[in-house]
């Protein structure tokens, strides 16, 4: 494999990395789309679908936050929600032509951006730094969760 390009697993790392770094769903993109809304976008394209609380946990937010956002992917034609016939509260989520042929371009975007970058820092320094990045997530969000608990236990929740 040439040392300046990417195989497929690491331009997921890198789109997930990318996802855990930015500043939360509400955050504009160049297309008109937020932030959480992307994400979502991407999410179905690698999964074909998903239930909204796994989308929710994938963005790390609530299920109402989900809902509101679904609504606004529905209304523009990019996803589509599924009743279970024979569960009426469950949904599934999948994405629609509109919503698919959205994900390649983006996704191709985004392949020629990464190689830019790879381009100018090389593979073996990309690779660091997204090995890097995701081991300070990792560590922060590990963090955050023990003071959650101990938040918790202090209060008795």
């Amino acid at each position: 494999m040439n040392e300046n390009k990417l195989n497929r697993k690491e331009i997921k790392e890198f789109v997930k990395l990318i996802g855990r770094t930015m500043s939360g769903p509400k955050k504009e993109t160049s297309v008109g789309y937020g932030h959480g809304q992307f994400r979502i976008i991407y999410y179905l394209s690698q999964n074909k679908k998903a239930h909204p609380n796994e989308l929710a946990e994938f963005l790390h937010v609530g299920t109402g936050r989900i809902g509101n956002v679904l609504k606004e992917l529905e209304e523009t034609n990019i996803i589509k929600r599924i009743t279970d016939i024979d569960d009426r509260r469950k949904t599934t989520v999948i994405l629609t032509d509109k919503g698919k042929a959205f994900a390649k371009k983006r996704l191709d975007e985004a392949i020629t951006i990464v190689n830019k970058i790879i381009g100018e820092f090389g593979h073996d320094e990309f690779m660091n730094y997204i090995e890097k990045t995701n081991k300070l997530m990792d560590f922060i969000e590990k963090i955050e969760s023990e003071e959650v608990d101990k938040c918790s236990k202090s209060i008795k929740i």
